[in-house]
């Protein structure tokens, strides 16, 4: 799990250098401001739920219902003050 985290984040980095390219350097100001916002809810968001169902051997329908209205509720309300795309 640390290793798909180490290569979301390296790709997450890699972005930046193309962002700079495309965008002028208002715009770009913007993301790399919104960047770490954005980095930190999504560390938030996942909250370790996954894990939780990966390490259970035998899971109940309950649980699992559980752990994604969860996750649900977590990418909602982190997503509440964000402008529509």
């Amino acid at each position: 799990m640390a290793a798909v985290n180490a290569a979301k984040f390296g790709l997450q980095l890699a972005v930046l250098p193309i962002l700079a390219r495309i965008l002028d350097p208002s715009s770009f100001g913007l993301v790399a401001l919104a960047m770490p916002f954005v980095l930190a809810a999504s560390v938030i968001c996942d909250f370790g739920l996954g894990s939780a169902i990966v390490r259970e051997r035998e899971t109940s329908r309950e649980l699992e219902s559980t752990i994604f209205w969860l996750s649900v509720c977590f990418r909602c309300r982190s997503h509440k003050g964000s402008p529509a795309l």
